[in-house]
């Protein structure tokens, strides 16, 4: 079963963030293996596996909550179609190459003043993905600081659109 994470650029253009089966992180830590680097996504948000034959979807303790089709969630099953939506960034469950058309979907775009509704995303939002990489620091806890974690909202979503987008297909 290969299922993939959709999300759209400003542009329309789609990216697309495979997901591990044994476990696919999403947050702010630079250890997970999808960083979004804003302060509405907690450092660990939620976790995407795929088990028995279906993907199952778990918040795992964040501040602002994972959504499932507009519904908070703990623990969902996804489908084909379904959106989860982490922080301001909406995705689309893509599973097995279905559905085949995605229309672009609103998102939120964090600002100074909260979120608000502006339409598609306005830049590469996550263009700076990350896996475990070089950092060896795991779930531990520690009094190192990231600087992401404490950086304005406005000034990320610039800073990102900046980097160059790593090639999703490639062996990480």
């Amino acid at each position: 079963m290969e299922v993939t994470l959709v999300m759209f650029k400003a542009d329309n253009t789609r990216r697309e963030f495979p997901i591990k089966p044994e476990g696919f992180v999403i947050g702010r830590k630079n250890t997970c293996d999808l960083r979004i680097p804003l302060s509405s996504v907690s450092r660990q948000h939620c976790e995407l596996k795929v088990e028995d034959g279906q993907v199952k979807l778990r918040d795992v303790g964040s501040s602002n909550g994972t959504f499932h089709n507009s519904i908070r969630v703990q623990e969902a099953v996804l489908s084909a179609g379904d959106e989860v939506v982490v922080g301001p960034v909406v995705f689309t469950v893509v599973v097995d190459g279905m559905p085949k058309v995605i229309e672009p979907v609103r998102s939120l775009v964090e600002s100074a003043e909260g979120l608000s509704d502006s339409g598609i995303l306005p830049s590469d939002l996550l263009a700076e993905m990350g896996g475990a990489g070089s950092d060896s620091q795991g779930d531990t806890i520690s009094n190192h600081t990231d600087p992401a974690d404490e950086e304005d909202p406005l000034a990320a979503l610039e800073r990102l659109t900046e980097l160059e987008i790593p090639d999703t297909d490639s062996p990480a």
